[in-house]
């Protein structure tokens, strides 16, 4: 599994984990934000973010569930809009983890952060 994982003793290297998402994620996992539709905010809308960085128009994974009209940016599974109605955490995991895909400097540092203290 591309070294993230000590087969023998059956552990996340989660060093190795951070420094493929900071570094590799966006190359693995691109995105460029699409057509405005209704959906369920993500990346640096997502209310964790919104108090720390201003934007027009929010990002949103597509939903016919959703509230928000905004780009839409497509989820990393297409079960991602069922996970996150049942945990927050996760949400803005991958919340921040579009931000890696489609922010800019100052937000992707952000949500390094953000990723960091949850994954080391």
């Amino acid at each position: 599994m591309a070294g993230l994982v000590d087969q023998s003793r059956k552990k996340l290297r989660r060093n190795s984990l951070m420094e493929f998402i900071q570094y590799g994620f966006h190359y693995v996992f691109p995105q460029v934000p699409g057509a405005i539709v209704n959906g369920i905010v993500t990346a640096h809308s997502h209310p964790a973010y919104t108090n720390l960085i201003v934007s027009q128009i929010p990002y949103v994974w597509p939903s016919p569930s959703g509230t928000v009209r905004g780009q839409s940016i497509e989820p990393l599974h297409k079960g991602v809009v069922k996970a996150i109605a049942l945990d927050e955490v996760l949400y803005k995991l991958l919340a921040s983890l579009d931000i890696l895909r489609v922010g800019k400097v100052r937000e992707i540092n952000l949500a390094l952060t953000e990723l960091r203290n949850h994954i080391l």
